[in-house]
């Protein structure tokens, strides 16, 4: 290994660091039952992998955002309002309350559905109907985004579930995010 950091003219500071056989790790060696990768977020990655290696499990990280993701866009860019498969959210312009829903129809044929029953007054089945109708509080349908995609139901139900538990929304109820990620919330 020396004689090609040599030949290939690395400074004698890097030649000394490779060649003086430096120590791996303490766990390199160690067996694991299981292991995962995940996209890496500060703050949440290493709590996520302390809580695994509970049960010997193995978690690396893969960067989210890639040279490659950031610079190459070969299509242009969908509407907001085309996008399927999406956790959105629509926020109230009276107070500080969003409604986080998951579709896997086009938000725009969901936020369609929303503003019917708005209009309509179907607080029985319309949590932002509830909060219009009830609060008498204006929604803001300009500010509607989407928080993520997700093409698979199960997963796109788990992140609604997160944002929902991570945010001061007027959802009735919280989701399916199962008991172990809760520890993850605070």
């Amino acid at each position: 290994m020396t004689l090609l950091l040599r030949a290939n003219n690395y400074p004698d500071r890097i030649v000394e660091r490779f060649s003086s056989g430096r120590r791996r790790p303490p766990d390199i060696d160690k067996e694991y039952k299981a292991s995962v990768t995940l996209p890496y977020i500060r703050g949440t990655s290493e709590v996520i992998r302390r809580l695994l290696s509970n049960f010997d499990i193995r978690v690396t990280f893969r960067p989210h955002a890639t040279l490659r993701k950031i610079l190459v866009s070969p299509k242009d860019s969908i509407p907001v309002e085309k996008k399927a498969n999406v956790v959105y959210q629509i926020p109230c312009t009276s107070c500080s309350e969003v409604y986080i829903g998951q579709t896997s129809r086009t938000l725009g044929t969901r936020l369609r559905e929303h503003k019917v029953s708005v209009e309509r007054g179907d607080t029985q089945i319309s949590a932002v109907a509830e909060h219009v109708w009830e609060k008498h509080h204006q929604i803001d349908w300009k500010n509607c985004s989407v928080l993520t995609r997700e093409g698979n139901l199960s997963q796109r139900c788990y992140l609604e579930s997160w944002f929902i538990q991570n945010n001061h929304t007027m959802n009735r109820e919280s989701g399916t995010l199962p008991t172990i990620y809760c520890s993850l919330l605070d």
